[in-house]
């Protein structure tokens, strides 16, 4: 036995070699030639070249050209085109007579899949181009046309001939598969020599196959396409049946077949012997069967088979083993009694609680099952308690249950004592929809803030029905959130709403996403920038040097911002008066305010407030001092400084003097002045 492995890539149309490619059809008067003119990747110009080689007229009625799999032909010259591949070709009234001897052209654009020749798509030509002359002899290719990826198949080619065969075909298949060569057979008949050629093949991957078998000696050529499923295209079967079954007592068997497109079957086999009645069947859809059948059997193992098959011809065939108690005698049965409450709403958790007793107290085992009713049934068991005891009488199970979808529900207790007898008890409950609720934010200002401040956020969570889970908050990137408080409230029909306050410190600016969650609420997003202490708008506020008591004096207001001022606010006792005398908004970023105003002997205090259009702000506070009016001393005051008079100035502050000469001085005041007195 030997292997073959083919390349990846390898074209199905290997003779064609030349740029000019030819494929040549023959009618009883029309030969047809293919032609690609030019080439690119992704396309292609290319002509059907028709000649009347008869001696007489043609009328020529239609071409058709049926191409690989990702060829489409996008604009066509000479004749009118209709339909997608296969692709019809009607010749105009002009060209679509013939005379002998003559021939006609058919232009199209065509398009390629990308990265392949088009030298590797090469149509089939038919309508007025039919009618190709019929080797001697045939090939032909037997397989199966459609099998699941991962499996092994046989592949015949049947080769007949007028003499006996000298070799065997060229077998090829396109994209890459491993197939191994067989055995063959031979016989002969009225028609020729018959040679049988058998192969093994594995296909690894999903897709279309394409097999090519060639005989050279006469020419004959077979194709053959295979489409390779995933393994996820066969149905599947599954099962419901009693934990316990007891001979001689009718018990519930239901099998389920599931199918990703279609089923075609579901059967059950039940034991040699044994007889299964059908009681109900319910073909949900096209893809979703289940058949409850009931039946007994004696005590021991039996053997059940069930299977499902498509359309495709794949099937999943599984083998249910079946163990059966001896049926009871004395012994009393276990009781389970389940204690219920009300219904319930969906993302609750909720607690479910059973007691079971027994008079022999030899309880072994109890379990509590939890089923979905859909259409009567039972489905989608979920198991949330199994516990096994040892020689026990009384007990009490406890379990909680996350809620799930809406919908009908049936809880289950199954008990079972050491000598094989059970106890059940139902019971059924409905889980209503989380229906309403909604999670929202509260910010301490806008949602703009400078990167030193600290921002207070509240998240209230709300529902109708219930008290909302516990919410959390998160942020990206990260940032730090200190929760500061909480509380809940609501009851009585006016729903429920918990509440919780965090302090948050943004470190960097920047863009945060706060994301707030509560189980059974969908999620709420808000998005905070986060700006440098840069873009918190300035303030100052000039006033003169000295200001006396009751004399007018000046007050300026200066705002600035690197982006816009929205408002300005002087601030000052509510006991004075002072008026605002001009203003000056000349640019958004820079505002000047002038006020005028007279103050009596004190110390007053001002403060503006600055806000811009990210209602950033600043407030700046500036005290102002008002001196009392000292009564003017006489214009020039004399004093003895070392044995001369030297004038004083009038605030009487010189401060030092200067000798120029023998008879002039320059005194220097505070005042600002300097004079030049003489001797």
């Amino acid at each position: 036995m030997t292997s073959r492995y083919l390349p990846r890539i390898n074209s199905i149309f290997k003779w064609f070699t030349l740029p000019t490619l030819l494929l040549t059809s023959f009618a009883q008067a029309v030969e047809c030639e293919w032609q690609y003119i030019s080439q690119w990747n992704g396309g292609a110009t290319a002509e059907i070249q028709a000649t009347n080689n008869s001696d007489a007229v043609v009328d020529l009625d239609h071409f058709t050209a049926e191409f690989p799999g990702g060829v489409t032909v996008q604009h066509v010259w000479n004749a009118s085109v209709s339909g997608s591949n296969p692709y019809t070709f009607i010749p105009s009234d002009w060209n679509a007579q013939l005379q002998p001897g003559a021939g006609m052209v058919v232009g199209m654009q065509v398009s390629t899949p990308s990265g392949v020749p088009a030298s590797e798509n090469i149509p089939v030509l038919g309508g007025d181009c039919s009618d190709q002359p019929v080797p001697e002899g045939s090939l032909s290719i037997a397989a199966k046309d459609k099998v699941l990826a991962g499996s092994a198949d046989d592949i015949t080619v049947t080769l007949v001939t007028p003499s006996l065969p000298s070799s065997q075909p060229l077998l090829s298949v396109s994209p890459y598969a491993e197939y191994s060569y067989m055995s063959s057979t031979g016989g002969s008949n009225d028609a020729g020599y018959i040679m049988g050629y058998y192969y093994r093949v594995s296909y690894d991957n999903p897709g279309t196959y394409l097999w090519r078998a060639e005989y050279e000696q006469s020419e004959l050529v077979a194709e053959h396409s295979v489409e390779v499923f995933p393994v996820t295209a066969r149905p599947t079967v599954s099962y419901q049946m009693p934990e316990l079954i007891y001979a001689g007592q009718p018990f519930s068997l239901t099998i389920i077949g599931e199918d990703t497109e279609l089923l075609e079957s579901l059967t059950l086999t039940p034991p040699s012997g044994a007889e299964f009645s059908l009681q109900s069947s319910d073909h949900q859809s096209d893809t979703l069967w289940r058949d409850v059948y009931i039946g007994e059997l004696p005590a021991g193992e039996h053997l059940i088979y069930i299977e499902a098959e498509d359309p495709d011809g794949f099937f999943q065939k599984k083998q249910v083993t079946v163990n059966v108690l001896p049926f009871g005698g004395d012994n009393t049965p276990p009781v389970a009694d389940i204690y219920f409450f009300a219904d319930f709403t969906a993302n609750d958790t909720v607690s479910f609680r059973a007691a079971i007793t027994d008079a022999e107290n030899n309880i072994a085992n109890a379990r509590m099952m939890i089923f979905q009713i859909v259409d009567g049934a039972r489905v989608n068991p979920q198991e949330i308690i199994n516990r096994d005891y040892d020689d026990t009488g009384d007990e009490i199970l406890f379990a909680s249950w996350a809620t799930s979808m809406a919908g009908a529900y049936e809880l289950e207790v199954i008990v079972t004592d050491a000598d094989g007898e059970r106890g059940v008890d139902t019971a059924s409950f409905t889980v209503v929809e989380d229906e309403g609720g909604s999670i929202s934010f509260s910010f301490s200002g806008s949602e703009k803030v400078i990167v030193d401040t600290r921002q207070s956020v509240g998240v209230f969570a709300y529902h109708p029905t219930r008290i909302p889970y516990e919410h959390s908050l998160s942020i990206e990137p990260y940032a730090r959130a200190n929760r500061t408080s909480s509380s809940s409230s609501g009851g009585g029909g006016e729903g429920y709403t918990r509440i919780y306050f965090y302090e948050i410190a943004y470190d960097y600016p920047g863009t945060y996403l706060l994301t707030a969650t509560s189980a059974g609420l969908d999620p709420v997003e808000k998005r905070v920038e986060v700006f440098p202490v840069s873009a918190r708008p300035t303030a100052r506020i000039e006033v003169p040097e000295n200001i006396y008591d009751n004399q007018e004096f000046t007050l300026t207001v200066i705002a600035e911002d690197t982006e816009a001022l929205e408002s300005i606010f002087l601030s000052y006792p509510s006991d004075i008066e002072f008026t605002l005398q001009s203003k000056d908004y000349s640019s958004d970023t820079y505002w000047v305010e002038t006020y005028t105003g007279a103050l009596n002997v004190g110390t007053y205090y001002f403060n503006v407030l600055v806000e811009d259009s990210d209602d950033f702000a600043q407030r700046v506070y500036r005290s102002v001092e008002v001196k009392p009016v000292v009564d003017e001393p006489p214009e020039v005051l004399w004093c003895d400084w070392f044995g001369y008079d030297v004038p004083v100035c009038e605030d009487h502050s010189l401060t030092d003097f200067q000798w120029i000469n023998d008879a002039l001085c320059i005194g220097y005041q505070t005042c600002g002045e300097s004079r030049i007195f003489s001797r």
